[in-house]
């Protein structure tokens, strides 16, 4: 089985062997995995830079044939100079029928007022309760395309941020004295964050545990109207 590691000292080879010796004793064997090769990092730069190749995931054969296919996904190491492991075996497809939810990460976002107001001030004919209730529909819609065009809609701006910040992982842990890259990988670990951060968002307002969530609430005047906009 080959060791992954770059930078410091060679791997002491009586321990590499007394470990082999233990997997082949317990019939174990390393599992298939997606992902960086590399699941640890000292957190240094240039030339004090070290990788490896630390955290992994064994199996034995009553577990490859219960459940075929099974393996694990090396994350990126946000948060921690460990990587952490991922396991699977199936894949859940996500249901298409979603109900609309309002994401109060919207709210932060400079464009969204005037966006709202440009949808809602369209002109529409009709009786009063009518118009109010069709601007609302066509808001709904017009805020779907906008969170596509601007948050990604669908985790996709999450994915890209996420499958960003992983390949630049991989390019630091192979040049280790390029600081350059070093630099890259911060500025892709904020954005990453700030897509976990609406993402966390989402998922706080769709658990509905907490009863001291804020709420975003719209007033409307007599010409149907937007006349005020309150976060609390």
């Amino acid at each position: 089985m080959k060791i992954s590691k770059r930078g410091g000292r060679r791997p002491i080879r009586t321990a590499m062997e007394d470990f082999f010796t233990f997997m082949n004793a317990c019939n174990l064997q390393e599992s298939e995995f997606q992902g960086n090769d590399v699941t640890w990092c000292n957190n240094r730069n240039g030339a004090m830079r070290i990788v490896a190749r630390l955290d992994k995931a064994f199996i034995n054969m009553e577990w490859f044939n219960r459940y075929r296919g099974w393996k694990y996904r090396v994350l990126s190491r946000l948060g921690s100079n460990h990587a952490p492991l991922v396991g699977e075996s199936v894949v859940c497809p996500k249901p298409k029928n979603i109900p609309f939810r309002f994401n109060k990460c919207w709210a932060r976002h400079s464009c969204f007022l005037p966006f709202v107001a440009e949808s809602w001030n369209q002109p529409l004919l009709g009786p009063p309760i009518f118009r109010v209730v069709r601007k609302l529909h066509r808001l709904k819609q017009h805020l779907k395309v906008w969170n596509c065009q601007v948050f990604g809609g669908d985790d996709r701006n999450l994915t890209k941020a996420q499958k960003d910040f992983q390949q630049f992982h991989i390019v630091a842990d192979q040049h280790l004295e390029d600081e350059r890259v070093t630099e890259v990988l911060l500025e892709k670990e904020i954005i990453l964050e700030g897509a976990l951060a609406d993402k966390a968002s989402l998922i706080r307002q769709k658990s509905r545990m907490r009863m001291d969530e804020k709420y975003c609430v719209f007033s409307f005047n007599a010409q149907n109207s937007i006349k005020s906009f309150v976060y609390f």
